[in-house]
């Protein structure tokens, strides 16, 4: 299933996203690719209402699962599983959540990305929701 406006491509940066149809609910995640340009972020997705962006990249796998899953019965959970240098983040945050078709989705990240993600919000505000650092949350 393609995700975005009309033909599932988003004009600002050509942006793609795939995933399968059937993971409404389901109780594993579904993974995805997003194509933005020539940079492809591969990611993850569970769960269902309010969109959230996890960015843990230094995390441990066990914690990033545990936070991802814990998300995911709040609401839904997309967690890119590559990042591109944090100098094209407002490009590649615009294209992500556009081509992702999220709407102002809040943000759970490292403290060592607030900064970067601070920044994206002073130049494209509309983009994200409110940051917040991690918090870890039971599984």
């Amino acid at each position: 299933v393609e995700i975005g406006p009309g033909t599932g491509a988003v004009e600002a940066g050509e942006a793609r996203a795939t995933w399968r149809e059937d993971a409404g609910e389901a109780p594993e995640p579904v993974e995805g690719l997003l194509q933005v340009g020539s940079l492809e972020t591969p990611y993850r997705r569970m769960g269902r209402g309010r969109p959230v962006l996890l960015l843990l990249p230094g995390a441990a796998p066990a914690v990033r699962d545990g936070v991802f899953r814990g998300l995911a019965r709040e609401g839904l959970v997309v967690e890119p599983l590559r990042l591109p240098p944090v100098e094209t983040w407002t490009g590649w945050l615009q294209d992500l959540v556009e081509g992702l078709g999220l709407e102002h989705p809040d943000v759970v990240a490292d403290d060592t990305l607030l900064a970067a993600l601070e920044r994206v919000l002073g130049e494209a505000p509309e983009t994200l929701g409110t940051i917040r650092p991690n918090e870890i949350i039971d599984s």
